[in-house]
């Protein structure tokens, strides 16, 4: 492969993932803005505000990461070492797997599949160990959000159809 093919190949690559990023923020901001209700008047950080943030957040760098790519600007340093596609795959099936099952599974499930999607896609292969560092990790964020800050991360329908909520 040529030097010029390569740069092609990288600017295409660097435009697919600044167009995913983006489309993915935008996603996440009607999603917030149309399913996470708004909560209390006086509260001055609510239940919209980190998804938010991170909607945000995700679209900027997205059209950073564009604009970079669409101007053919100077190639970033890691432009010259090949992309880990795979992590970037368990990543993005963890993400997907949570937002499609967080409704029904709940948080705690949800929290240990994407801790654990996300240390196999930086190469862990002790997926029992991660699944439980995650449960406790969700039990942690599960706690300070419902008890600390009186938010309601979901339990989902499988534990709140068990426990007749």
């Amino acid at each position: 492969m040529s030097a010029r093919t390569a740069r092609a190949a990288a600017r295409l690559g660097d435009l697919a993932v600044g167009g995913v990023l983006g489309t993915l923020g935008l996603f996440i901001g009607i999603e917030t803005l149309t399913t996470i209700p708004a909560g209390p008047a006086y509260a001055a950080v609510g239940p919209r505000v980190f998804p938010g943030l991170i909607a945000g957040g995700l679209c900027a760098i997205g059209l950073l990461i564009g604009a970079r790519a669409w101007r053919g600007g100077p190639p970033a340093a890691d432009d010259e070492r090949p992309h880990d596609w795979r992590a970037v795959g368990w990543i993005a099936a963890a993400l997907a797997a949570q937002i499609l099952l967080l409704d029904w599974l709940g948080w705690l499930p949800c929290a240990a599949l994407v801790f654990t999607g996300v240390a196999r896609a930086f190469g862990s292969r002790r997926w029992r160990r991660d699944a439980l560092i995650g449960l406790a990790l969700g039990a942690g964020t599960l706690a300070l959000f419902n008890v600390g800050l009186g938010l309601e991360l979901p339990l989902g329908r499988l534990i709140e159809g068990a426990v007749g909520h």
